[in-house]
């Protein structure tokens, strides 16, 4: 088997990916498992995983493609092992709580908080770091503060815009249909202008029924309006699709840049940006700028305590001071 076959029998599946837990698991050696939906869910937990790395243990990672798939790798293992430990699983929340999807619930299994894990990197905090880290200028200086309010005051007017659509998807998911929410281009219902200001598209619900491949709800605007009451008293992060918000935050980094290098020119000063930000690297790009989120936090001490509690590799080999001040003794014949 040449090296293509090798990495074509490796493609991930619900059996490929259970007969690779199978063949690594060992409760002898010192591994964590972990189960992913995605790409992005595998680099942004993992990022918080390399902790662990540090102490000497190895995370293996399973890239399951999608949410049922996690759970029914869940399901599978913990059927012939209920008790398993150091196997741990990682999935967005979605709309599942408020749609009443009764997914398994187990200590093993960590949900975000939020929408998806995108909700974690879109803030004003993370915004404020990445420019400050990216940012160089000659003759020329501008607040970063002024940029982070901005952007906070937009992304708010981004959640109040895109409220009837979140109630639009909401309603239509719990008419039996089944959004593609993946087809949905955000340009053709929401734009940030060179004002780093967001602007609503008028015709929304038209565009997404032709982009979702749903054709109309079959609901009075009534249950559309209600829903979004509904959404409109949660925390906006927990109902607001994480693929949006992301977008937003690329779409006002984009305008930002634009004015900055323009206002720059003016006066003769210079501007680069040393570290370019797209969307298919957003998430590995943005994970080093925000602080584990405590609810991740929680999860994993309470799974991996006998790991965590211990010091890094680096500091477990390292002699304690009192053995310094023994063998500093010794030498000063004290």
């Amino acid at each position: 088997m040449n090296f293509v076959d090798t990495l074509r029998s490796a493609r991930s599946s619900r059996v490929a990916v259970l007969h690779e837990f199978w063949t690594q698991y060992d409760p002898a050696k010192r591994r964590i498992h972990a189960f992913f939906e995605g790409h992005e869910d595998t680099v942004f937990f993992g990022f918080f995983l390399r902790e662990i790395e540090e102490r000497g243990w190895r995370v293996c990672s399973y890239r399951c493609d999608g949410k049922p798939k996690v759970y029914e790798a869940f399901e599978s293992i913990t059927r012939k092992m209920p008790n398993v430990r150091r196997t741990l699983f990682f999935v967005d929340k979605d709309l599942d709580d408020i749609l009443g999807i009764p997914w398994p619930t187990d200590p093993r299994v960590f949900v975000t908080d939020v929408y998806s894990i995108e909700n974690y990197l879109a803030t004003s905090d993370v915004l404020r770091k990445f420019a400050q880290d990216c940012l160089r200028s000659n003759n020329v200086k501008f607040e970063i503060e002024v940029i982070e309010s901005q952007f906070k005051d937009q992304l708010k007017k981004f959640h109040t815009k895109m409220l009837p659509v979140m109630a639009w998807i909401l309603t239509a998911k719990r008419s039996g249909k089944r959004p593609n929410l993946g087809n949905v281009d955000m340009k053709a219902i929401m734009q940030v202008s060179g004002g780093c200001a967001v602007q609503g598209v008028r015709g929304r619900t038209g565009i997404l029924e032709r982009a979702t491949g749903v054709s109309g709800v079959s609901a009075p605007i009534s249950r559309i309006i209600h829903a979004a009451r509904e959404l409109m008293r949660m925390q906006p992060k927990r109902v607001m699709r994480g693929k949006f918000e992301i977008w937003f935050f690329l779409e006002f980094w984009k305008a930002v840049r634009s004015n900055l290098e323009a206002l720059a020119k003016e006066v003769g000063g210079k501007i680069e940006f040393t570290v370019a930000l797209e969307r298919r690297s957003m998430v590995s790009t943005l994970c080093g700028y925000i602080v584990i989120p405590r609810g991740l936090d929680l999860f994993l001490q309470s799974n991996l305590p006998e790991i965590l509690s211990q010091g890094s590799k680096e500091e477990l080999s390292r002699p304690k001071l009192s053995i310094w001040k023994r063998a500093l003794k010794m030498i000063m014949g004290r």
